[in-house]
């Protein structure tokens, strides 16, 4: 969820600078080498924060609802307690106040385990060892306005572009990579998550990822165990050169263009307020990325931004000249 807080208040201090000049693109020369510093893109369901390096792609994911831990009861008494903790309060019995809060204020467990990363992207291109005087051009940057983030640079003669947002009417993330020379793209885009969860080909252009958070002994938080359920879906589609999936990866070669679809889901049912295993997260996850069959990456992107525009154009902050 870090990364919808790093957006809102991009978001808010872009306008304030920048709205007398109606530039709303944040734009970089080198890429990030840290989480803080990536550009975040969300659409309030799943978010994404964009590294924008050469030579090894991340983007880091996240998933709203993917939690550890287990739905729990509070068993604090705290209501019938309350008042003569204050009123031990406001006679100064500061001490008295906090034994009886210490006893009777706390529940169990005293802690809610932590929202959970979905896990990352690696990209990693044909010559991954290229050093930076050996690229020229380079910008990336974050279009508030469109939601779009953009990495561009020349190596060897060739320039390459990434695009990639998070589409709310699509409920996806559609990344496009391509090059002004046919037959440039060549690199392995892999699935990886430090625990819990594990990805395979679902077909020569899909890639399946599953998981299901094991929580261990944690002091003073809920139970440990198997909990929650996530899965998502990663789609390809190539014009020229060859794509194909092997273990947790994509491998591409010398394709002219490359475009995927990607989305997530887990078994949490927001009406239970609890994870449902009646809730298949992989068969959400198909439905969403079903409706995206036949889709352009032009139609597709031209819906991401008129939604994301209606959305920011509704306000406009200007402090006028310095």
């Amino acid at each position: 969820m870090r990364a919808f807080i790093v957006s809102c208040l991009t978001l808010f201090v872009s306008v304030c600078v920048h709205a007398q000049h109606q530039d709303h693109v944040l734009w970089y020369k080198a890429p990030s080498k840290i989480w803080e510093d990536a550009l975040p893109i969300g659409n309030g369901r799943m978010g994404a924060m964009i590294y924008g390096d050469y030579n090894k792609e991340t983007i880091q994911l996240n998933e709203e609802s993917l939690w550890a831990g287990k739905k729990t009861e509070s068993d604090a008494d705290a209501a019938d307690k309350m008042p003569e903790i204050q009123a031990l309060l406001l006679e100064g019995k500061i001490a008295e106040a906090a034994q009886l809060s210490e006893k009777y204020l706390r529940s169990s467990p005293l802690r809610i385990r932590s929202n959970q990363s979905f896990g990352e992207f690696k990209i990693q291109f044909l010559n991954n060892n290229i050093s930076a005087n050996q690229v020229s051009n380079y910008k990336r940057s974050l279009d508030l306005q469109t939601g779009i983030a953009t990495v561009k640079y020349e190596t060897d003669g060739v320039e390459y572009t990434r695009e990639v947002f998070m589409s709310a009417p699509d409920n996806s993330m559609v990344m496009r990579f391509s090059a002004n020379k046919p037959g440039a793209l060549t690199f392995r885009l892999s699935y990886s998550r430090e625990q819990d969860a594990t990805a395979y080909p679902n077909g020569p252009k899909e890639l399946k990822i599953e998981g299901q958070i094991a929580d261990l002994p944690m002091k003073e938080s809920s139970g440990t165990g198997l909990h929650m359920k996530f899965g998502g879906l990663l789609r390809g589609s190539n014009k020229g050169g060859s794509m194909t999936t092997n273990a947790n990866s994509f491998f591409v070669e010398n394709a002219d263009e490359v475009v995927f679809y990607f989305t997530a889901a887990t078994d949490y049912n927001f009406s239970k307020l609890d994870f449902d295993r009646s809730i298949d997260p992989i068969a959400v996850c198909k439905s969403i990325l079903d409706k995206t069959n036949g889709t352009t990456y032009a139609d597709a992107k031209q819906r991401h931004i008129d939604e994301h525009k209606a959305m920011f154009d509704r306000v406009v902050f200007n402090m006028g000249e310095p």
